[in-house]
């Protein structure tokens, strides 16, 4: 039997980019201003786990992340470019944000702009069955189409390109999914490794 993951339950389920043991040595070519950056930006991305091994909400990371390093300018807006950056690709679209200027976007609030997937090619084909073991996101929808569907679980395997990366993963859905559906599901966790 392949293993399904709900479409709201993906944020617990996604794997994400180890943070690599030795982060001086990804530093070595920043200023100043950038290493602390991208240093606490790091320790953010630490906060992503409880010590039992559990995973918190956005919310909670940045809830956390206030309270240990106060003074440092930490809001919601700011955590969550964090957080997008790291499930992408990890510490390198993490690096490529620190390296551009915050972006404003409330009155002394800032934040780092995240990566956007520019798709290249998509491909959505329909199969009858998946593979024992193999991880498939069921997208629910709150829309009558989904609930009104003679089948809500359509299956399909989807390969996109984009500018991050090859992405493949299994979907199942009540039509054929566009990309604005899919955009999400291209990750860390579903990135074809080259």
């Amino acid at each position: 039997m392949p293993r399904i993951i709900k479409s709201y339950n993906f944020w617990h389920a996604q794997r994400l980019q180890p943070i690599p043991e030795n982060v001086d040595e990804l530093v070595g070519g920043l200023t100043v201003k950038q290493q602390s950056d991208f240093r606490l930006a790091i320790e953010i991305v630490r906060l992503l786990h409880r010590d039992d091994g559990s995973r918190r909400t956005i919310h909670g990371v940045n809830q956390v992340a206030q309270k240990r390093f106060p003074g440092r300018g930490i809001w919601i807006g700011l955590t969550e470019s964090i957080v997008y950056c790291w499930r992408m690709t990890g510490w390198i679209s993490l690096m490529g944000a620190v390296l551009k200027p915050k972006v404003e976007l409330l009155k002394g609030q800032f934040c780092y702009e995240h990566p956007h997937h520019v798709l290249q090619s998509l491909a959505v084909v329909a199969v009858e069955k998946f593979v024992d073991g193999e991880e498939v996101i069921q997208i629910t929808a709150p829309s009558a189409e989904f609930y009104t569907s003679e089948n809500p679980d359509n299956r399909f395997r989807v390969a996109a390109e984009t500018d991050q990366g090859k992405y493949k993963f299994g979907v199942m859905f009540a039509r054929v999914p566009e990309w604005g559906e899919l955009q999400r599901y291209c990750c860390w966790h579903t990135r074809l490794v080259e």
